[in-house]
C-alpha cells in the first residue's frame, strides 16, 4: 500500500504595516480531507473567504445553514454570532482569507472618511455565501502577487484590490436581491402548495413540477435563489407551520402526523434541530408570553 504525502502549504502575508486594518490575509491548501474549523471570531472583525476548491459548512445558533464550496466565498460579518461547523471534515482545499477591522478610526484602504462610510454602511449585517465574481478572485491573487513582487506602486495596487474585493461583496449580494425579486414569484408558488399541502414530505419532483421545471433546474432554482436544497426548504416550512399550531394549542402528536412526520418524536427532532427549543418548550413558553 502506498501512503499518501500530505502537502500542506499556508501563506500568510503581513499587510498591517501598510494597511492597519487588515488583521490576516492568507491562502492555505491541502491535497488530502482533512478536519476543518473555520474561525471568525472577534466583534468589530469583518471576514471574506474565498474558497477556490473544497468545502464545509457551518450552523448558526439561528437554525441557518451555509455550505461553502469550490468557486464560492463566504462573508462573515462583524458581529458575535454563535455557530459550529458540522461537517468538520473537507476534501482537498485552496482557500483564500481576508480578514479586516473596519471599526479603526484610521483606515488608509480609504481615500475619505465620506467613501469609507459609503462602503461600511453598505456591507451586510448577516453572514452570507454567493457564487464568486471574478473580480474577487483576481482581487485576492493580485494582492499575493503584487506583495511577492513589491514593484513601483504595488501598495497602491494591493490598496485597490482590498477595496474591489470588500465592492465585489457588496455587488454580489445586491445582484441577489434583484434575482429573489425576480422570481418571487416561484417561492411563493412552492409556498402555496406547501400550505395546501402539509403533509407533503416528497418527492421533490412534484414540488418542480409544481414549478414548471425539470429536475435539474429545480435544484438550481432552491440553491442559488432560496439558498437551501429542497428537502431542507420543506421542513422549515413546516416548522413554521407548527409553530402556528403550536400556538393555537394543539396536540403535537396531532400536528406530527398532520404535518406528514412519522411520529412525534421525529418531528421534535426536526424541530428542535432548527428552532433550538422542542415542541413542548415552545408551547409551555407561548402559554406564559400569552
Amino acid at each position: 500500500m502506498v501512503k499518501r504525502n500530505v502537502l500542506k502549504n499556508e501563506r500568510v502575508i503581513s499587510l498591517k504595516r501598510y494597511f492597519p486594518e487588515v488583521v490576516e490575509f492568507s491562502h492555505a491548501k491541502i491535497n488530502v480531507a482533512k478536519p476543518f474549523v473555520p474561525s471568525f471570531e472577534g466583534e468589530g472583525l469583518t471576514s471574506i473567504l474565498y474558497i477556490e476548491k473544497g468545502n464545509f459548512a457551518i450552523r448558526y445558533e439561528t437554525g441557518e445553514d451555509l455550505t461553502p464550496k469550490g468557486g464560492t466565498f463566504y462573508y462573515h460579518p462583524p458581529l458575535s454570532l454563535k455557530y459550529q461547523t458540522y461537517d468538520k471534515t473537507i476534501t482537498p482545499y485552496s482557500m483564500y482569507r481576508l480578514v479586516l477591522n473596519l471599526s479603526l478610526e484610521y483606515l488608509p484602504t480609504f481615500s475619505s472618511n465620506l467613501l469609507k462610510q459609503e462602503v461600511i454602511d453598505l456591507l451586510p449585517s448577516k453572514p452570507f455565501l454567493r457564487k464568486v465574481p471574478p473580480l474577487m478572485v483576481s482581487s485576492f491573487k493580485t494582492i499575493i502577487e503584487e506583495y511577492d513582487r513589491k514593484q513601483d506602486g504595488f501598495m497602491v495596487q494591493i490598496e485597490n484590490s482590498i477595496l474591489q474585493i470588500l465592492i465585489s461583496a457588496i455587488r454580489a449580494v445586491n445582484s441577489h436581491e434583484h434575482e429573489r425579486e425576480d422570481t418571487h414569484w416561484l417561492t411563493e408558488q412552492v409556498d402555496r402548495f406547501l400550505a395546501d399541502n402539509m403533509e407533503f414530505m416528497g418527492p421533490v419532483e412534484k414540488l418542480f413540477d409544481q414549478l414548471g421545471v425539470k429536475r435539474n433546474q429545480g435544484y438550481d432554482i432552491f440553491h442559488q435563489i432560496i439558498g437551501l436544497n429542497p428537502k431542507e426548504y420543506i421542513l422549515r416550512k413546516k416548522v413554521e407551520f407548527a409553530k402556528q399550531m403550536l400556538s393555537q394549542n394543539k396536540d403535537i402528536t396531532t400536528i406530527a402526523f398532520d404535518l406528514g412526520f412519522s411520529s412525534s418524536q421525529s418531528f421534535a427532532t426536526v424541530f428542535k434541530k432548527l428552532t433550538c427549543i422542542t415542541p413542548s418548550d415552545y408551547k409551555k413558553k407561548h402559554k406564559m408570553v400569552s
